[in-house]
């Protein structure tokens, strides 16, 4: 029987599966990290002399998704996030 094989043993009722998804949705949170600022100007969200400048001076800016609304903001990250970051860009031999 692959149901059982594939987790499929039971069925769960949508109510369940709809109050898990919201529990979900309370507790987690997204943000993107650009390696350039170009796609900020490309998109209209700064301007190109702002993304030009950006790119001399090595700014990696966010983009933080408001969790309630799904509005997105270009902002800092974490510190966290940024720490994350440079470890990354380390292991690719990049530049911090």
């Amino acid at each position: 029987d692959r149901g059982n094989d594939a987790g499929m043993s039971r069925s769960v009722p949508r109510a369940d599966i709809a109050r898990e998804a919201s529990e979900l949705h309370n507790r987690s949170h997204a943000s993107f990290v650009l390696d350039t600022m170009e796609f900020l100007a490309a998109g209209g969200r700064c301007p190109t002399l702002v993304a030009y400048l950006g790119g001399k001076l090595s700014c990696r800016p966010g983009i933080l998704v408001d969790n309630q609304s799904g509005a997105m903001k270009v902002g800092k990250l974490p510190a966290q996030g940024r720490a994350a970051r440079d470890a990354h860009r380390r292991q690719r031999g990049g530049h911090k």
